[in-house]
C-alpha cells in the first residue's frame, strides 16, 4: 500500500511522514548509542537510503548524498555528532540540564 501511495502524495509531505515517524526512532538517544558498532550503524544508514531512495524514485545503484542533502536530513553518524556538539555545547555554556553535568562530570 504505502508504495503505491507515493505515486499520489507530493514529495513534501512523504518527507514530513519520514520526519515523524522514522526519524524519531533514529534520532531517539542517538548520544548514548551512536558509538555501537558499525555493523548496528550500517543497518541503521542502509534504511535511511532507502526511504530516501523510496521517496525520490531513485534507483537501487544511484548516489544517495545529493538525496541526503535535497532532503535536509543527516545520516545517522552525523545525526550522532551533531547531537554531542549540541550536549558538549550545552555543557559549555551552563545551560544544560543538571543531570546531563552531573553524569558528565561522573565519566571524567
Amino acid at each position: 500500500m504505502h508504495a503505491k501511495l507515493r505515486y499520489f502524495v507530493p514529495r513534501k509531505t512523504l518527507l514530513q511522514i519520514y520526519q515523524s515517524l522514522i526519524f524519531p526512532y533514529i534520532n531517539y538517544a542517538v548520544t548514548v548509542w551512536g558509538l555501537a558498532s558499525k555493523c548496528y550503524l550500517d543497518k541503521i544508514l542502509r534504511l535511511q537510503k532507502r526511504v530516501l531512495r523510496f521517496i525520490y524514485f531513485a534507483g537501487r545503484n544511484d548516489h544517495v548524498l545529493p538525496l541526503f542533502v535535497d532532503a535536509d536530513v543527516l545520516p545517522v553518524k552525523f545525526l550522532y555528532f551533531e547531537s554531542v556538539c549540541c550536549l558538549m555545547y550545552d555543557v559549555r555554556n551552563d545551560t544544560a540540564p543538571f543531570w546531563t553535568v552531573i553524569d558528565s562530570i561522573d565519566i571524567l
